[in-house]
C-alpha cells in the first residue's frame, strides 16, 4: 500500500507540472507574446497536454485521497487540517479539470468546424470571436485557480496549525458553504458574459496573480476560521 501511496503521488506531482507548467507559458509566456506581435498560435500539441494532464491529475489524486480514506477514515479528513486542506483544493482542481474538458475542449473542436449555409462566413467570424474570447477567460481562471490549488495542497501537509476538536456538522456547513460560494462565483465569472467587474482580474497577468492571491487569502481564512471553530 505504502508503495502504491509513493507511485500515485509521483505520477500525480508528473501531471501537476505538466499541466499547470503549460498553463502557465500559455497565459504569461506565449499569449502576451502573440498579442504583442499581433499573430495567432497555431496550436500543437498544448491542448494534447491539456488534455490528459487533468485527467492524469485526477486519477491519481483520486488514487492518493482513497488510499489516505481507507487508512484513516472519513471523520479524520473532516476534522484534521489535512482533510480540510485536501480536499478544498482537490475541489478546485476538479473544476479546472472540467474547465478544460466541458469548457475549453469543446469550443476549439467549434473552432475547427465552422457554420455552413447562406450565413455562414457571418457565422463563422461571430463564433471564433466568441469562442476566442470564452476559451481566453476560462483558461485565464484556471490560471487564478491554480495558485490556492497549489497552496492548499502544500499547506495539507507542511502547515501546521492548532488543536481543534471534532468538527460537528454546524462548522461543517460554515466551512463548505461559503468556499463554495466564491469558487461558484469565480467560475460563473468565467462562463456568463463578456464584460464587467470580474472581466479585469482576467484581462492580464499581473491581475490574475493578485486575484489569485486575494482568492487565497480568502479560502484560506474560511478554512481557518472553520478548523478552529471561530466561525
Amino acid at each position: 500500500m505504502e508503495a502504491l501511496l509513493m507511485l500515485a503521488r509521483m505520477l500525480h506531482l508528473l501531471f501537476v507540472i505538466s499541466w499547470i507548467g503549460r498553463l502557465y507559458w500559455v497565459n504569461f509566456a506565449e499569449s502576451p507574446f502573440l498579442h504583442e506581435t499581433n499573430t495567432r498560435s497555431r496550436g500543437s500539441d498544448v491542448i494534447w497536454w491539456w488534455k490528459w494532464s487533468p485527467l492524469g491529475t485526477v486519477l491519481t489524486g483520486g488514487v492518493c485521497l482513497a488510499i489516505k480514506w481507507h487508512r484513516a477514515g472519513w471523520v479524520w479528513f473532516v476534522r484534521a487540517p489535512y482533510g480540510v486542506f485536501i480536499l478544498t483544493g482537490a475541489a478546485m482542481g476538479l473544476i479546472m479539470a472540467a474547465n478544460v474538458w466541458l469548457v475549453i475542449r469543446p469550443r476549439k473542436r467549434l473552432l475547427k468546424n465552422p457554420p455552413v449555409g447562406n450565413l455562414a462566413s457571418a457565422l463563422s467570424e461571430r463564433r471564433v470571436v466568441e469562442n476566442l474570447r470564452r476559451i481566453g477567460l476560462v483558461t485565464r481562471t484556471n490560471t487564478l485557480l491554480s495558485i490556492p490549488v497549489l497552496f492548499f495542497m502544500s499547506a495539507a501537509g507542511h502547515y501546521m496549525t492548532w488543536p481543534q476538536d471534532e468538527m460537528n456538522a454546524a462548522r461543517l456547513v460554515l466551512w463548505v458553504v461559503p468556499c463554495a460560494l466564491v469558487v461558484i462565483a469565480v467560475e460563473l465569472n468565467a462562463l456568463i458574459g463578456e464584460h464587467g467587474l470580474g472581466k479585469k482580474v482576467l484581462e492580464s497577468p499581473p491581475a490574475v496573480v493578485f486575484g489569485a492571491m486575494a482568492l487565497c487569502a480568502m479560502l484560506f481564512g474560511i478554512t481557518s476560521l472553520a478548523l478552529s471553530g471561530r466561525l
